[in-house]
This record gives C-alpha cells, sequence and structure tokens, in this order.
C-alpha cells in the first residue's frame, strides 16, 4: 500500500493536471492538484461506504479520451449511458 501512495499520487493528481492544462490550455484553470485530489479522496470515500471500488482519474484514461475526440463533458455523459 505504502509503494502505490506516490504512484497514485503521480499519475492521479499531478500528471492529470499536467495533462489537461496541456491539452485545453486556460480552459482547465479549475483543474489543480488540490481540486483532482479533493475529487478521489470524496468518489473514494463515497464509493467505499456503498461497497464500491477505488478509483481515480488518471492522465491515461483523460489523454484517451482527449484522442479518441472526446473533448466536451456530454462526452462522459454517453459513456455512462453505455455502461
Amino acid at each position: 500500500v505504502i509503494a502505490q501512495l506516490p504512484l497514485t499520487f503521480g499519475n492521479s493528481v499531478v500528471a492529470t493536471a499536467d495533462v489537461e492544462r496541456t491539452y485545453f490550455g486556460t480552459r482547465a484553470a479549475r483543474v489543480t492538484p488540490n481540486r483532482l485530489a479533493a475529487s478521489i479522496a470524496i468518489s473514494n470515500t463515497a464509493s467505499g461506504f456503498i461497497g464500491g471500488l477505488p478509483l481515480c482519474h488518471g492522465a491515461g484514461g483523460a489523454t484517451a479520451h482527449f484522442r479518441l475526440g472526446a473533448r466536451r463533458a456530454v462526452a462522459t455523459f454517453f459513456a455512462g449511458a453505455m455502461l
């Protein structure tokens, strides 16, 4: 578990904030490491209470969505609807 902490922090928080700034520029001003860490903490806490799996944002997922054309929030809605 301890070895996973820096890896998760690096990929889920720091790298994701950097990827969002790279792809979206000034439109990603609200995506900060603090906000990413808070949303991961809140999501995982809520998920734990209902018996769900842990989750994170991840720079790889953000890059995949961007490269495949998901540039707006509606893309996340459609992905969720398909699942």
